[in-house]
Formats: C-alpha cells, sequence, structure tokens
C-alpha cells in the first residue's frame, strides 16, 4: 500500500509542484533583468529531475519505516557519491558545462529512484503497488503540516539573505 501511495503521491506533488512553479516563473522573469541570460533549457532540465527526487525520498521513508537499514545506510551513501562522481566526471573528463551538469543530475536522480525501488522490493518482498485512500489522506494532512513547519524553518534560516537581497541585490547575496 505504501509504495503504491508513494508513486501516486509523487506524480501528484510533481504536478501541483510544476502547476504552481511555472506560471510563477514566467510572470517572474521578465521582471528581474539578472535572470534574462538564464537559458530556458537548463530551467527545465532542472524541473524534469523533480519526479523521480521526490520517488525517491518518498521510498526512502519507506525502507527506513521497514528498519531496513542495511538498505537505508546504502541509499543514504549512494545519494551524495554518485552525484558527485557523475559531477566530477562532466566537469573534469568532458568538460561539460550547466547543461552537462543537469543532465546528468536526471540521470542519477533516475538511477538512485531505480536503485532504492530494489532496496524496497527487498525490504518488502513486493512490488505489487496498490493504494489505500485512508493512508493516503493520513500521510497528506501530516505531511503538510511538517512542509508548512519546514518552509517556516527555511524562511527563519535564509532571512537574511533576503534582505540582503532585497536592500543590496542579488550580487550582494552572492558575497555575502
Amino acid at each position: 500500500v505504501l509504495l503504491g501511495n508513494s508513486v501516486i503521491l509523487s506524480i501528484i506533488l510533481t504536478a501541483i509542484s510544476l502547476a504552481c512553479f511555472i506560471p510563477v516563473y514566467l510572470a517572474v522573469k521578465p521582471l528581474l533583468p539578472n535572470l534574462e541570460p538564464l537559458d530556458n533549457t537548463l530551467v527545465w532540465l532542472a524541473i524534469a529531475s523533480l519526479p523521480m527526487g521526490l520517488l525517491a525520498h518518498l521510498l526512502t521513508c519507506i525502507v527506513q519505516g521497514r528498519q531496513y537499514f542495511a538498505g537505508y545506510n546504502l541509499q543514504i551513501l549512494a545519494k551524495p557519491v554518485l552525484p558527485l562522481i557523475s559531477f566530477l566526471v562532466v566537469l573534469f573528463l568532458l568538460q561539460g558545462g550547466p547543461r552537462e551538469i543537469l543532465i546528468a543530475n536526471l540521470i542519477v536522480t533516475a538511477t538512485l529512484a531505480c536503485l532504492i525501488l530494489v532496496i524496497v522490493r527487498k525490504a518488502i518482498g513486493s512490488l505489487k503497488p496498490s493504494v489505500d485512500i485512508g493512508i493516503m489522506k493520513e500521510t497528506v494532512t501530516y505531511g503538510a503540516k511538517a512542509e508548512l513547519a519546514n518552509m517556516g524553518g527555511f524562511l527563519l534560516r535564509r532571512l537574511d539573505m533576503l534582505m540582503i537581497g532585497i536592500m543590496l541585490g542579488i550580487s550582494s547575496v552572492g558575497l555575502y
């Protein structure tokens, strides 16, 4: 049930995120002249990794909840190591730029999601997804409260950068 709910929730949350982000991005981009050199392809490549990244995160929670610590530790180690290796290969061996790094990120995110699916299969014994609306409703209710708390904490931690950006400009935030 949790696997099916996780897959469906990752698709729904990705759709909601994109439905909110795309109009805001398109409306705000002309207002910020510093964003003008930004290539739209880079934005879409960054967004493309969202569904797999969210699915990987939700599946990680399943592995942790099932207390399959060997699998959990493996994915915790793989999450920083695989991107680091791929970025180093792209930067130094292939002499790639931002577009190539985002493509590598997309490949790594999909690879991690597949690795975590294998770990979930080992933890729960099966990959037959089913859906339970009651459990999904509880998960979304709890998750929404936790996410609001996370957003508040993020704003609190980044409030100084936001104030510097408003008062002194984006380049001052980079120096800060």
